[in-house]
C-alpha cells in the first residue's frame, strides 16, 4: 500500500480509514481519492532515474502529470 508520510510516498501496511492511502488515476494525474488537489509529484522536478515521488498540492507542472500505457 502506498501512503504519504511527511511529503514522500512510502509503502505501508493498509490501515482502514487512512485517507492518505487512497489513490486513483484521474486523467493524467494520480490523485488522492479524498482530496483531488493532492497528487503524485516527482520531487524537485527531478528527471533522473529513481527520483522520489511525493504527495503534493496540484500546481499543474509537468512533474505532476503522468503517461499511462494500458496493456
Amino acid at each position: 500500500m502506498l501512503t504519504v508520510a511527511g511529503d514522500c510516498l512510502h509503502t505501508a501496511e493498509f490501515q482502514l480509514g487512512n485517507r492518505k492511502q487512497f489513490w486513483c488515476v484521474y486523467g493524467n494525474r494520480v490523485v488522492n481519492r479524498y482530496d483531488l488537489n493532492e497528487v503524485f509529484d516527482i520531487k524537485g522536478e527531478n528527471r533522473d532515474n529513481c527520483a522520489e515521488v511525493c504527495g503534493w498540492a496540484y500546481k499543474g507542472s509537468d512533474n505532476q502529470h503522468w503517461h499511462f500505457e494500458y496493456v
